[in-house]
């Protein structure tokens, strides 16, 4: 009995995506298709490097508001009062 498939050949077993999508004599690809289709993959590779860059959570944001609020109340707390209006 023989060895068919990838064995056959030498090659490795590993099924990557680029062999998955890789297009062969005789396909038909709509070019404008696949232009638009890279245009989305790398619109949504760009925006989520923006969500891991600028990105923060509702909490976090909420918390940063709070830590702030309370830093201009502790600030105004300690303010000395000179009666001297500038």
């Amino acid at each position: 009995m023989g060895v068919f498939g990838p064995e056959a050949t030498g090659r490795g077993t590993c099924i990557t995506p680029e062999r998955l999508t890789e297009r062969r004599m005789g396909d038909i690809v709509n070019f404008r298709r696949a232009r638009k289709k890279a245009e989305r993959q790398l619109a949504e590779r760009t925006a989520s490097a923006n969500r891991l860059w600028h990105g923060r959570s509702q909490a976090e944001r909420e918390l940063e508001t709070k830590r702030d609020t309370k830093a201009r109340r502790d600030l105004d707390r300690h303010r000395i009062e000179t009666g001297d209006e500038r």
